[in-house]
Order: structure tokens, then C-alpha cells, then sequence
């Protein structure tokens, strides 16, 4: 579990506080990712089986299931809350 802040001028989210095992993903790309998907479409997401999802980014091959929540200011989003 961890919070993604939106980078909007490099397009990209920045990894916040997390818990859990460390992550190789730091920055996530606008174009990659469950968490690139909540930000495009501007609502939760829950997919029960990330194995189904063709560019899932895999932080752990014991996850089976992620939500992202983004989180918004004055109606923009401005990060992420993602549960992996």
C-alpha cells in the first residue's frame, strides 16, 4: 500500500509514503499502469485479477488484486491511493 503524487509537468506520479516490500517503480509513467488508468479516467479502480490486465505493473508475483483511489484537491486529482 502507497500514495502516488500527480508529477503533471513530467506526466508521471512519484511514489509517497508506503508499507510494505520496497518497489523498483518510483516514478510510474502516465502511459503505464493500473494507477495511470485512475488518473485518466478519474475514478477508483479495482481489478480483481491483475494477471488480466496486459500492462500491469507487477511490484510482487504474490499480488493478485489491486485498487486505486485517487485523491483530489479543489476537484484535481493529485495523487493516488494504491492497494496492491
Amino acid at each position: 500500500m502507497g500514495f502516488y503524487f500527480v508529477h503533471s509537468s513530467e506526466r508521471e506520479l512519484l511514489l509517497g509514503p508506503f508499507s510494505g516490500r520496497p518497489t523498483q517503480y518510483l516514478t510510474i509513467c502516465f502511459d503505464r499502469g493500473i494507477c495511470r488508468q485512475a488518473v485518466e479516467k478519474g475514478e477508483t479502480l479495482m481489478v480483481q485479477d491483475v494477471s488480466e490486465e496486459a500492462k500491469y505493473l507487477s511490484c510482487s508475483p504474490k499480488v493478485r488484486s489491486e485498487i486505486v483511489v485517487p485523491v483530489l484537491r479543489e476537484g484535481e486529482i493529485v495523487g493516488e491511493l494504491d492497494i496492491d
